[in-house]
């Protein structure tokens, strides 16, 4: 996909406060330099901005150990199948795929595998926005489940009904909303 060949980039929250965002080596200077209250405070959350998705950081030692510990767990392992998200059983190919594949001269498992990497660089617009909504999606579930019109705002962000998501989140903390709103505008463009 094509959100994979860019940088991503992170933010990093203290409850509903945004703590710092940018490259991971900011983020991880941002959170180190902040006011946050290191006992009895929320706990720090950090967030891949294209994917929504939170990791964990562990944030005890020097910047240089924590971003070997983060560049580490975020290292390809090896050689091996390609993880699609979705455990599958068979392969499912369009007449076209067929002929394309019978024509090529190498084992098919390689030319499986081209195929699919091929299919998952031909991103439609449907595409980006089924990928944003997940990313706000997943965004929201992290960090606002106990907001008031939660439920609402994630039914409105899958039916596709943006300004009722606006609406619904209109009481949220201000920083939480200018993230989510960040989503919004990526999946209206």
């Amino acid at each position: 996909m094509k959100h994979m060949d860019k940088p991503s980039t992170y933010t990093a929250f203290c409850g509903a406060t945004r703590i710092a965002t940018g490259s991971i080596e900011e983020v991880i200077n941002g959170i180190k330099t902040s006011t946050i209250p290191e006992e009895g405070g929320s706990p720090i959350l950090v967030f891949d901005n294209q994917t929504g998705k939170q990791f964990d950081l562990d944030l005890r030692g020097t910047t240089e150990e924590i971003l070997e510990r983060f560049q580490s767990t975020q290292k390809r392992r090896g050689r091996g199948r390609p993880k699609m998200g979705v455990e599958c059983n068979e392969l499912c190919l369009l007449p076209r795929h067929w002929e394309w594949l019978s024509a090529q001269p190498r084992s098919t498992s390689a030319t499986v595998r081209r195929l699919i990497d091929a299919a998952r660089k031909e991103e439609t617009p449907e595409d980006r926005i089924r990928e944003q909504t997940d990313a706000v999606g997943n965004f929201m579930w992290s960090m606002a489940g106990d907001q008031p019109g939660f439920e609402e705002a994630t039914r409105s962000l899958y039916r596709g009904d943006l300004q009722e998501v606006r609406k619904q989140i209109a009481q949220w903390p201000v920083d939480v909303k200018k993230h989510i709103e960040m989503f919004l505008a990526r999946i209206e463009t």
